[in-house]
């Protein structure tokens, strides 16, 4: 069966290409973004292989986990997710050490399903296809003035 296709949405079913956290003060929180992270976002008619073991953290732009972000030095990514039904705590992501695992949407942790659907986040037949998930940066008291750059990735295994 072919990959995982995963992209990633905006609330409004916008690409999301990059999240800008903005001018966040020392010892301030950014707005929060909402995303959908999808597996084979329809519609498409065949199925792909579901990712599984579906985890979020930070690397450096690099892909390393060096970096202000990553190693949670100067500021800290916070990630909430839906499970269907609430919201989780926020948790901090960071590197390869410092995970969060993703829920999709019906409830099931860790997978994100490629079947065929429709694309509609509302239907009940695509939730397995997608997590919906909340970021927002927390910049650290003492950290130094000046733009931070990092990636914000989603790690998965696929048979």
């Amino acid at each position: 069966m072919a990959q995982p296709i995963i992209s990633w949405y905006n609330a409004d079913d916008s690409i999301c290409a990059n999240w800008d956290a903005g001018i966040v003060d020392a010892d301030s929180y950014s707005d929060v973004k909402e995303v959908y992270i999808w597996n084979n976002r329809g519609p498409i008619g065949t199925a792909v292989s579901d990712a599984t073991n579906v985890f979020i953290t930070t690397k450096n732009t690099d892909g390393t986990d060096t970096g202000p972000v990553a190693t949670k030095s100067s500021a800290v990514v916070e990630v909430a997710t839906f499970d269907g039904a609430n919201w989780s705590s926020w948790q901090e992501v960071g590197g390869s050490s410092s995970t969060v695992t993703l829920v999709n949407s019906s409830g099931e942790t860790g997978v994100l399903r490629g079947n065929a659907n429709n694309g509609d986040k509302n239907d009940t037949n695509a939730k397995k296809n997608y997590a919906r998930v909340r970021l927002r940066l927390h910049v650290k008291p003492e950290a130094p003035a000046g733009p931070i750059s990092w990636k914000t990735r989603v790690s998965y295994q696929y048979i």
